[in-house]
């Protein structure tokens, strides 16, 4: 106990990735023996932040690049379910050195065990953290597996509050506080905990907006606390009051243990939204379906849109069915997205995580 207490205080310790990684991993072998530890943040084009404590960083980025397809655990990246599992567990020792991970890759390293596991982070990002073994320290126990797991919650916060704190900076500099783009940190009840001069700048921006910040960044901040770690992103789109769109990301900080969420802004320009209402016509939606359409993709649920328009919330869901078919998509987020940018692509969400609208 002592020693995860430890884990817990080293996670505010130092004032950079590398550093805050370094006071975890001392304590952390203390806790679970081991030959090595790597913690990384993997994003679309691969890690951004890397640390290997006991060998080479560079082995992490081959590792993403192509040996991560090869990986029996591999899987638990993109998937981010926070639960430890070793590599025995999918890979025996009569197929151990089969495959270019554990055949190239491992040995070496002297790595013959691994126990891992993957978080998910804000924007499509996965924090994924893995203990490694060489043969003669034997593989992992269950014991073992569940202080990892106790620990993880602390790394997740050590590295999400280094990430925040470079966001928060490159958001208020000069760059980013042009009202372009901006943070928020809200509180489990949806109060500011931190925002960035850019984020004040948009919210300013908002049609109709009443109270800072707006009510469904608040409805959206206090949904994600009570679903706790294993929600998703949600994501927003708020009408701006010169006909632009404001685009809300919002994700659970650390994992949801401190109660805080990340709420990221960026405004949309009104040829952007010229263009989506183009597409809409040319869809040749029933004026109904337009202003169902309009609404849904400003991140009204279909009960707020029931409401707004006086009629029942199945019938919102029967004009946005036919909304979907008319204009080629499959859900909120692709209709907003063509809406907004003219495109449908949605690669990376059903791997990453980045959520629907509420409905």
């Amino acid at each position: 106990m002592e020693l995860l207490l430890s884990v817990a205080r080293d996670a505010s310790l130092g004032t950079d990735y590398r550093e805050r990684m370094e006071a975890i991993a001392a304590t952390l072998r203390v806790l679970v023996p081991a030959s090595a530890l790597s913690v990384m943040v993997v994003g679309a084009r691969g890690p951004t932040h890397a640390f290997f404590h006991n060998n080479d960083p560079a082995n992490l980025e081959h590792y993403v690049a192509y040996y991560r397809s090869f990986d029996p655990m591999g899987h638990l990246i993109p998937q981010g379910s926070g639960e430890p599992r070793s590599l025995s567990d999918f890979c025996t020792d009569r197929n151990f050195g089969c495959d270019p991970f554990t055949g190239e890759f491992l040995p070496p390293q002297g790595i013959r065990h691994i126990l891992g596991l993957a978080y998910r982070l804000p924007e499509r990002r996965r924090l994924a953290l893995a203990v490694h073994r060489e043969a003669s320290l034997g593989d992992f126990t269950l014991h073992e597996r569940e202080l990892i797991r106790l620990a993880a919650p602390d790394i997740g916060r050590a590295v999400m509050g280094c990430l925040l704190r470079e966001r928060l900076e490159a958001l208020s500099a000069p760059a980013g506080a042009d009202g372009a783009s901006g943070a928020l940190v809200l509180d489990a009840l949806g109060g500011v905990v931190q925002a960035t001069p850019g984020a004040l700048a948009l919210c300013q921006r908002l049609a109709n907006a009443a109270g800072f910040p707006a009510e469904p960044l608040v409805a959206d901040a206090q949904r994600l606390v009570s679903a706790g770690r294993e929600s998703d992103a949600l994501v927003r789109w708020l009408p701006l009051g010169d006909g632009g769109f404001l685009r809300c990301e919002s994700c659970l900080l650390g994992g949801g243990a401190e109660g805080r969420v990340l709420c990221i802004l960026r405004r949309a320009g009104p040829h952007e939204a010229a263009a989506g209402h183009e597409l809409l016509r040319a869809a040749k939606l029933t004026p109904r379906e337009r202003e169902v359409a309009l609404l849904a993709v400003e991140g009204l649920s279909n009960s707020e849109i029931a409401h707004a328009l006086r009629i029942s919330a199945p019938t919102v869901s029967s004009h946005l069915a036919r909304v979907y078919k008319k204009v080629g998509v499959h859900g909120r987020t692709e209709l907003a997205r063509r809406v907004l940018h003219g495109t449908h692509d949605d690669s990376g969400d059903a791997e990453a995580g980045g959520g629907p609208y509420p409905s």
